[in-house]
């Protein structure tokens, strides 16, 4: 509401509240060339008379003279709450100044005022509400927002459903108070409408709230559908000092892609709580009630957030990649109560996604398996190798192994040793080439204590003889292997196909300070290195393990691994030189992996070696300017001892993958593993 009163002056007035809660502040509104210099708003409550308002005015005349003056309104009680403006007049001369009316201060809910006294609201809201302060607001006569409090008499928020006494205390600027009693009922909350699916939770050690225990999915003709949750799920876990209890069960069969749930923390009086997941599957994300995410602690081993008491967190779990049983744990020093309410779920509609299997496993005292490497012979035909044998990562005693695959990696025949040098053979890359498996890898020497006694019994010839790159080729598929022999360079993803049809591997240089380039036209015999880094770029990036593709338009791109993401960089035809290095990913600490697909497309896959630690990929349908968001296609491994995911594409365009990871995290022994996939 804006009004105008007319007000002669005699002298020159500005406006000073002497009344109220008046607050001074300077105005240049002006009419002519005169000035308010300095005036008073008025802040006042609604039905204050005029005769209550002394007031004084300093206006500047065009002559730069400044006059103070007193006057009273007359006939002008303020009984409308709204904004008024009042004229000054001089000669010819108008200048403004406001009152501001103020009625009574107001409680609203979700934008509505509360006319009866009594609110709604869900459970999850009342555990966050700090005592039901944020299930309403204060607001003055202008629709500002007023600081809000409850009366120390107020019943506070008990994690029970059922109705609350509580009253809201509040004020505006000019006095006018709030106290009014509102009823608040907590109400029990279902799934808020979000698609309910198949194959969702079983209950553990928790219980339907104030309902006897039942399952909450019932079979059907084509699985299992969930039911409503129209409750809270209650755990209560007793003393017992650092103890860790399933406090829910996650019964997921694929068809889940993410569950999210809140979880309301009752009490952990003077202690901790800290809450995991162990089995099939990830913990993507834990926030406050303020949208806070929390961090997750002990990503290595058993993943958790620490949780506070009287707060309410929204969990988000990742189950894309679980199966069996998951479950939620909980730990703490103190007895403690935890309500988990307000389900929802993401299907699985993920076409990526279609199979994971391992190859190989063995639980042996040499059963560490890694860096694999898969190759497509003919039809169906597969050929997939890695080192193994091995008693854990750093082991002088690892082979070359393989596996074949007669189904397109439906399944794999047992392993068999391509290559078994005095030293530790690691790191092998596979590639067919004019009906040949080329097999190539690298041998290692360790200065460790542990294997003094090892060496020892090697004579200073037999390390000249077999340190270094190695291959070995298969003119029948992988049934017969050659004696090895030796390369100029070496990476973990080995050699690829140039257009013209020679072989192009790039890698270490054979003293491991630059990262080089060499070409073949038999397989045989290799061109002279070509620099790509030099020995004080790869120190200066970091660079590792390096891989090439060519893309469709003839460009080779090279890719490299550094502690800081994967480098690039290009030569726009195989003999001239590279451009720049420059930044791809972000991903840290993993050797990239790259394919050109029959479509013309580039893939990018890698491992992933921080939490949640899987495989994730990137493509690029401009050959390889740029390259899109990141794909995660797995995120079930369960340490950074995990990925070197090396991919091929099958004859229907399906993508197999392999990597290794451990199968838990307290073993030394790792598997070599794939996921069959598409583009989602």
């Amino acid at each position: 509401m804006k009004k105008l009163l007319s007000v002669t002056l005699l002298w020159i007035f500005l406006l000073n509240i002497l009344l109220g809660c008046a607050n001074s502040k300077s105005h240049e509104t002006v009419s002519g060339e005169a000035f308010l210099v300095e005036a008073s708003e008025l802040h006042v409550k609604q039905g204050t008379a005029s005769t209550e308002l002394p007031l004084s005015a300093l206006m500047q005349l065009p002559s730069g003279e400044t006059v103070n003056a007193t006057l009273n309104l007359k006939n002008a009680d303020l009984f409308a709450p709204g904004e008024y403006e009042i004229a000054y007049q001089y000669d010819s001369y108008t200048v403004f100044s406001k009152i501001f009316v103020y009625g009574n201060v107001r409680l609203f809910r979700k934008g509505a005022p509360i006319c009866d006294s009594s609110v709604t609201v869900s459970y999850r809201e009342a555990a966050s509400s700090r005592n039901f302060l944020s299930a309403v607001t204060a607001q003055d006569s202008f629709g500002n927002d007023l600081p809000l409090s409850v009366s120390a008499d107020s019943e506070a928020f008990a994690d029970l459903y059922g109705s609350y006494d509580v009253t809201y205390l509040a004020a505006d600027r000019c006095g006018n108070h709030l106290a009014q009693s509102v009823t608040v009922t907590v109400t029990d909350e279902a799934c808020d409408g979000s698609e309910q699916l198949s194959s969702i939770i079983a209950v553990a050690n928790a219980k339907i709230k104030n309902d006897p225990y039942c399952s909450i999915w019932k079979p059907v003709s084509n699985g299992y559908e969930a039911t409503a949750f129209s409750h809270a799920f209650y755990y209560a876990k007793k003393d017992s000092v650092g103890a860790v209890d399933a406090a829910l069960t996650i019964e997921n069969q694929g068809m889940i892609k993410l569950l999210t749930f809140d979880v309301f923390v009752s009490s952990a009086t003077g202690g901790y709580l800290d809450m995991g997941v162990q089995g099939g599957a990830r913990i993507r994300e834990v926030t406050d009630a303020n949208d806070q995410e929390l961090p997750i602690t002990g990503v290595t081993a058993y993943p958790t957030v620490r949780l506070t008491q009287g707060a309410v967190y929204t969990v988000q779990l990742n189950l894309k990649n679980a199966g069996g049983n998951a479950l939620l744990c909980v730990s703490a020093d103190k007895s403690v109560q935890l309500y988990f309410s307000n389900f929802n779920f993401v299907k699985n509609e993920d076409p990526s996604y279609l199979s994971q299997s391992t190859i190989f496993y063995s639980d042996s005292q040499f059963g560490y398996f890694a860096w694999p490497s898969v190759e497509r012979l003919d039809g169906d035909r597969l050929i997939a190798v890695s080192s193994g044998y091995r008693a854990g990562h750093i082991d002088p005693y690892g082979k070359v192994v393989g596996w074949i695959s007669e189904d397109a990696g439906e399944s794999w025949g047992e392993p068999f040793v391509i290559a078994d040098t005095v030293l530790d053979d690691r790191d092998p890359s596979v590639i067919y080439w004019k009906d040949t498996v080329i097999v190539t890898w690298f041998t290692k020497v360790y200065s460790d204590a542990q294997w003094a006694d090892y060496y020892q019994n090697l004579s200073d010839e037999d390390i000249a003889t077999w340190y270094g790159f190695f291959c070995s080729v298969s003119p029948d598929g992988g049934v017969t292997w050659s004696e090895p022999t030796r390369i100029p360079v070496f990476s973990p993803h080995g050699i690829i196909e140039a257009p013209s049809g020679d072989l192009v591997y790039v890698g270490y240089s054979e003293d491991w300070a630059q990262i080089c380039m060499v070409t073949s036209r038999d397989g045989m015999t290799w061109s002279e290195p070509t620099v790509i880094a030099t020995a004080a770029e790869k120190k200066a990036y970091g660079f590792e393990e390096p891989h090439a593709v060519f893309a469709q338009n003839g460009v080779m791109i090279v890719q490299l691994r550094t502690a800081s993401g994967i480098y690039q960089c290009e030569s726009q035809k195989l003999g001239e030189a590279f451009g720049e290095f420059h930044l791809v990913c972000n991903a840290k600490d993993t050797p990239p992996h790259l394919l050109r697909l029959k479509n013309g497309t580039l893939l990018m896959t890698y491992g992933y070696r921080a939490y949640p630690y899987g495989i994730r990929a990137r493509i690029s349908h401009d050959n390889g300017i740029t390259w899109g968001k990141e794909i995660t296609v797995t995120a079930d491994a369960v340490s950074a001892d995990s990925g070197y995911a090396d991919t091929l594409e099958l004859e229907d365009g399906r993508l197999l993958t392999v990597s290794y990871q451990r199968r838990i995290y307290s073993e030394v022994n790792t598997a070599i593993v794939q996921v069959i996939w598409r583009f989602p």
